[in-house]
């Protein structure tokens, strides 16, 4: 993110891909909420069929609480007493893409319950990047 500020490049879109990057969304709509650079984009989030969340515990949320984020900031990354970094990625974007046909029956899922603009993942990798095109399309619609 700060090399995207160095740049002076404002993005469109920020297009990430599953829990490796799921504290991004937090980050740009909380830490960096007031840089101009990232005002106007929008946060779309792959799910991916993972469980990095296992490795977690609340100690993480802690450490990932940075530039005056508090650790309560953080509590949309929790379900059930346990870390999900999907659910937390999720609340803070914009719209949600399965990485694969085997995440589209969550994706719809948390699509529905968080009132977010979702696609599911067709079959092939060309009707999936057609189809997250005109996703995104979508999205500058509104």
């Amino acid at each position: 993110m700060e090399t995207v500020k160095k740049f002076g490049w404002s993005p469109d879109i920020v297009h990430l891909h599953g829990q490796i990057t799921s504290l991004i969304p937090l980050y740009m709509k909380k830490a960096y909420k007031n840089d101009p650079v990232f005002a106007d984009a929008k946060i779309i989030y792959s799910v991916y069929n993972n469980e990095l969340s296992d490795s977690f515990d609340s100690k993480f949320l802690n450490i990932a609480a940075i530039n005056d984020l508090e650790p309560e900031d953080l509590d949309v990354f929790k379900e059930d007493g346990k870390i999900n970094l999907d659910l937390g990625a999720i609340k803070y974007s914009d719209g949600i893409i399965s990485g694969s046909e085997s995440s589209n029956d969550i994706v719809k899922k948390y699509g529905e319950e968080n009132n977010k603009p979702f696609q599911t993942s067709p079959e092939g990798i060309d009707l999936l990047a057609q189809a997250s095109v005109e996703f995104y399309k979508t999205l500058f619609e509104e």
